[in-house]
């Protein structure tokens, strides 16, 4: 199949597809999974295009009346997650990096943004730490539901704060 300047917006997953080009003209085509890639945006590609550009009380909305959408997303980025070399995913780094701390006081860690909170289940039994895990959902009884953007914290009230892939919102929401 030649390259073509036109691209589809949608493609049915199958062998052979039906492609509108323009609104003149149709043509079938058989295409490989790897061609189907290089001319479709990923499905996690088009939700962090949409994400990002939203200002964070709106997707907080988001998320809070449709939870469903916050559960496919993380569904979605742990499929992808699983082809990355696992000593670069993020959360697997900073685990590394917590687990050099040795300390007698308990420290408390913020993990503004912690998704499934993969963190925080690392540590669960470990007495050095304190998480306090938000996120626009609660996937389970360790996260408070926040729009990170107002989170409510005192001051020195950790000692650490993980903001590590929670880029939802738009940089104008900080300023």
């Amino acid at each position: 199949v030649s390259q073509s300047r036109y691209l589809p917006s949608k493609v049915q997953i199958g062998n052979s597809f039906t492609l509108l080009i323009n609104s003149f003209c149709l043509i079938n085509l058989v295409l490989s999974l790897g061609e189907i890639r290089t001319r479709t945006k990923p499905y996690l590609t088009q939700l962090h295009q949409r994400y990002v550009i939203m200002k964070s009380e709106n997707l907080h909305k988001e998320f809070t009346e449709n939870p469903d959408y916050f559960k496919r997303y993380h569904e979605v980025r742990e499929e992808n997650m699983s082809t990355f070399n696992q000593d670069e995913i993020p959360h697997k780094m900073i685990i590394k990096t917590l687990e050099k701390i040795n300390t007698k006081r308990t420290k408390t860690i913020v993990d503004a943004g912690c998704g499934l909170a993969h963190i925080s289940k690392h540590f669960k039994d470990d007495k050095r730490f304190n998480f306090i895990n938000y996120d626009h959902c609660a996937v389970d009884k360790t996260i408070t539901v926040c729009d990170i953007s107002k989170m409510e914290l005192e001051d020195n009230e950790a000692d650490y704060v993980i903001l590590s892939l929670a880029l939802w919102g738009s940089y104008r929401d900080w300023e």
